[in-house]
């Protein structure tokens, strides 16, 4: 998965914030569809448990950057509807998974 990629499913379920949240806590490989520019493509995201340490470090890590992930959304849905909380713990859970990804 990569910054601006727009996430439309989850496991083969049209993707939404309630499940991008689960994947911070998922144990067996998630299928993920998304747009990648204008190329649907189709990843698998494998978690893997860090130790207490290593999430200790993680969450002292500063990162230099900001990854924008998204969920797809309908172009009348485009319009600030007043959920930026929701939207920045999906950027968190996105974060936190694929540490754990890169981290393999």
């Amino acid at each position: 998965i990569s910054a601006h990629d727009v996430i439309v499913a989850i496991d083969g379920i049209k993707a939404d914030t309630k499940q991008l949240a689960t994947l911070s806590i998922a144990t067996r490989p998630v299928q993920c569809h998304l747009f990648r520019r204008d190329e649907l493509m189709v990843v698998e995201v494998v978690p893997k448990e860090l130790s207490d340490k290593a999430k200790h470090d993680f969450n002292q890590t500063v990162f230099p950057h900001s990854i924008s992930l998204r969920l797809a959304r309908a172009s009348t849905d485009c319009e600030d509807d007043g959920d930026s909380v929701g939207y920045a713990n999906t950027e968190n859970t996105w974060l936190n998974a694929l540490a754990r990804h890169q981290s393999e």
